[in-house]
């Protein structure tokens, strides 16, 4: 794998940004959950396998999906023998490229994936993360917001566009830009800034109902990054 950046985060190999070697919080609920319910998880995102090893741990049937089968490989490499039966490897993408059956997993990890998709995309994502989910079936998100540190200039713009009832103010075609030199070597110029009210309006019209939303402090990302605690924003919702 490609050596850190810093403590927490590590390059992923096709220009998307970071692994984070941290659990937070939703991520650790989802691990929890996946231990418990019927059937398979999703791990959409997967990267080099930190919450699919995790889940494997808890003793879950685990569907490590990402669009970068060298990730998916170091993955399936950093897998314990006696929880290779239970893994299974996809490649895929959001928002129309996992080809899973209707209610086929009992829950979804999508973290830190939907701030590099547009708006019209992550409409499309959760109406087939909602397909996919069974009946009781949780959806665990986490992404990114416009609160961090290295995005202050922007802060402004995006509030302006909220006001004016912009359903996707957080879209950035410049993103590197804003960013520390160390990071944005490994970002795509496109980047998707989220916050808690937007992604259960979106949960909500994929006829999800939202279970708990709220922003983190995103303690794994360089100090240049963190800011008032809200750089991270998390959800959980179910399929009724």
């Amino acid at each position: 794998m490609p050596l850190p950046v810093s403590e927490m985060l590590i390059p992923t190999l096709n220009q998307t940004g970071f692994m984070t070697t941290w659990l937070d919080p939703y991520t650790q609920a989802f691990v929890e959950f996946a231990s418990q319910c019927p059937g398979p998880v999703l791990d959409i995102g997967a990267a080099y396998g930190i919450a699919t090893l995790a889940a494997l741990d808890a003793g879950a049937e685990v569907i490590s999906c990402d669009p970068d089968m060298r990730h998916l490989q170091f993955c399936a490499q950093r897998t314990p023998a006696d929880h290779r039966s239970r893994l299974r490897l996809l490649q895929g993408s959001l928002p129309n490229q996992i080809d899973l059956e209707d209610a086929s997993v009992g829950a979804i990890l999508c973290s830190r994936v939907l701030h590099f998709l547009r708006g019209s995309e992550i409409n499309e994502s959760f109406l087939n993360m909602s397909r996919m989910l069974r009946s009781g079936g949780k959806v665990y998100l986490i992404s990114d917001t416009p609160y961090k540190k290295s995005l202050k200039s922007f802060l402004p713009l995006y509030e302006e566009r909220k006001r004016q009832g912009d359903p996707w103010p957080g879209q950035l075609d410049n993103f590197p830009e804003f960013m520390p030199a160390e990071l944005a070597v490994s970002l795509p110029n496109f980047f998707h800034t989220l916050d808690p009210d937007i992604l259960t309006c979106v949960c909500q019209q994929a006829g999800l109902i939202v279970e708990q939303a709220g922003f983190m402090a995103r303690i794994d990302y360089p100090s240049d990054c963190q800011h008032d605690g809200r750089e991270g924003v998390g959800v959980i919702a179910y399929k009724p």
